[in-house]
């Protein structure tokens, strides 16, 4: 396992880093990735995937050959990789705390006032 301060160096001469997570809560590693310039392809299950990556960018864990292909496509084509990385890095500027305050507040007020006969309990 690497230190902390030996990543930096490392992600910001990479072009792409994947992360196939089968069980990620937030993913800061996805955050950490596009802050050094890289663009980041992730697993469905990465907490902040919605929020942060594009549909092209979010891949099924079990399918290997998907997450080859994403990284051909991005390298093939060097304005798809450039622009990709900068809709990345504006997606993470409104990743902030106030962004999950405000999320985590309206998922709340939407559930309150769900309409009872609509609730499904587990």
């Amino acid at each position: 396992q690497l230190p902390p301060d030996d990543l930096p160096p490392i992600l910001t001469n990479s072009k792409i880093a994947l992360f196939p997570s089968r069980n990620d809560a937030y993913g800061v590693g996805v955050i950490d990735v596009i802050t050094c310039g890289a663009v980041a392809l992730t697993s469905a299950v990465t907490g902040c995937a919605p929020d942060v990556l594009q549909p092209p960018e979010i891949l099924p864990v079990d399918d290997p050959q998907r997450w080859v292909s994403a990284c051909e496509r991005l390298l093939a084509k060097p304005e798809l990789l450039e622009t990709t990385r900068q809709q990345q890095a504006k997606a993470i500027a409104n990743n902030n705390p106030a962004h999950h305050g405000e999320t985590i507040w309206n998922a709340v007020h939407d559930a309150i006032n769900r309409k009872t006969e609509v609730r499904q309990w587990g």
